[in-house]
């Protein structure tokens, strides 16, 4: 990879291929057995600092790993990042508390079985829906989804569970490389408060929100988001430069 681009590390295939929320090691700090870690060696990202981008679920797993490898991390861009403690609980994530103490998983928005919890899913990730899909794709994406469904009712009882629900938060003081938030102001997800947490926590943090955004920001926003994250990443560049 020439070094004028980023490492962008996508979290989301660490999640996927290790529960790493629901871990009691990432509770007491240890991870290095994670794939995560594994993937980070086997690619040699670690013989330098790299720039970690992480966003929702993604962006918890690329907070904590910052916070836990500091030594690894250039620079941590975090979109929309779950894994925060606010005062109160936004309507979906109180949603997803009923529905862990009903234990009744087949209403659940992470995990969409039939084209009508698919359109409510959709409505929940955008601010605006830029382009409906047929039913015809959208059945053909249930289906495609149906065998993995249960990983992602696992990932929805990761993410609610009392132990990894505050992750990244819990790991706040711990991360020291330069860090950029950027959040949806329609963020119907994740609540958009998290930005003036992470400006509360974090002095220095950059703290980006954008208007007529929800959840989905890569693919809502993502000419501003992508222009953001490179601009933030130039400059962390010449800041270290000029030291």
């Amino acid at each position: 990879m020439s070094e004028e681009f980023t490492a962008l590390l996508d979290t989301s295939l660490f999640y996927y291929k290790t529960s790493l929320f629901s871990l009691e090691r990432i509770k007491d700090g240890m991870i290095g057995d994670s794939a995560a870690s594994e993937f980070v060696e086997c690619t040699g990202l670690n013989r330098r600092p790299f720039h970690l981008v992480g966003t929702s679920l993604g962006g918890m797993v690329a907070g904590v790993y910052a916070a836990l490898y500091p030594s690894d991390v250039y620079c941590l861009s975090l979109l929309c990042p779950a894994g925060l403690r606010y005062p109160t609980d936004n309507d979906f994530v109180k949603h997803l508390r009923e529905l862990e103490k009903s234990k009744n998983y087949n209403d659940n928005p992470l995990a969409p079985v039939t084209i009508k919890q698919s359109e409510e899913t959709l409505k929940l990730l955008f601010h605006r829906v830029p382009l409906k899909p047929t039913k015809q794709i959208v059945q053909g994406l249930i289906d495609d989804r149906k065998p993995h469904i249960p990983f992602f009712i696992k990932c929805f009882l990761d993410f609610t569970s009392v132990e990894s629900r505050y992750s990244l938060q819990d790991h706040l003081s711990r991360i020291i490389a330069p860090t950029q938030v950027i959040w949806g102001e329609n963020d119907k997800m994740l609540d958009p408060a998290g930005g003036k947490i992470f400006a509360s926590a974090m002095p220095s943090c950059q703290v980006h929100m954008l208007d007529r955004c929800g959840h989905f920001i890569v693919l809502e926003r993502p000419r501003k988001s992508a222009k953001l994250i490179f601009e933030f990443h130039a400059s962390v560049c010449g800041i270290q430069k000029n030291k």
